[in-house]
């Protein structure tokens, strides 16, 4: 690997550190952007899921998927919405948490209909959607907390990154070798 190379990975490490240390020590501006990150997430992939559902054979679609499609359009979009990213970080942990409730809860009606009893991992898909929905139950219990764990499960997010990045640098061989 040319010199150049590991200086700007090494760089690009230790900006993600910074950027988790970051997280801890201004955890509203963390979760302010992590707002901005799911509205754009949400919303790409709810497209994504969208183009996916009219892609697949007619006896494989489900209502349901189309439903979570539409959800993650609409709450990407909303998110997105002129001056509505600051508010909706404000109150991230709610939205968030009723978004993985309905989440949870349509995986749960989709798997639970008839025709996928021949699946294989059936049971699974129906616990995750129950799983999914009981996290989403607990996060609108306690949001200030979950606002708090959100910021630094990103910071230590961050930190293992960044630290994982540089001792794979670390381990590189040299150009010259």
């Amino acid at each position: 690997m040319h010199t150049i190379s590991k200086w700007i990975w090494g760089l690009a490490s230790i900006l993600i550190g910074i950027a988790g240390v970051y997280c801890f020590l201004h955890p509203e501006m963390a979760v302010l952007s992590l707002a901005a990150f799911i509205g754009w997430m949400l919303l790409f992939g709810g497209l994504l899921h969208l183009v996916r559902y009219f892609l697949l054979p007619s006896e494989a679609r489900s209502g349901w998927f189309l439903v979570g499609a539409a959800l993650d359009i609409l709450f990407g979009g909303y998110v997105l919405s002129s001056g509505r990213v600051a508010g909706f970080a404000a109150v991230l942990v709610l939205f968030f948490a009723a978004y993985v409730l309905v989440r949870g809860i349509i995986t749960v009606m989709r798997f639970a209909q008839g025709r996928f009893r021949g699946l294989p991992h059936r049971g699974l898909f129906l616990g995750i959607g129950i799983v999914t929905a009981l996290f989403g139950g607990a996060l609108l219990i306690w949001p200030r907390v979950s606002l708090l764990v959100i910021a630094w499960q990103m910071g230590i997010g961050l930190l293992l990154c960044s630290l994982s990045s540089f001792v794979l640098l670390m381990d590189m061989p040299r150009a010259d070798e």
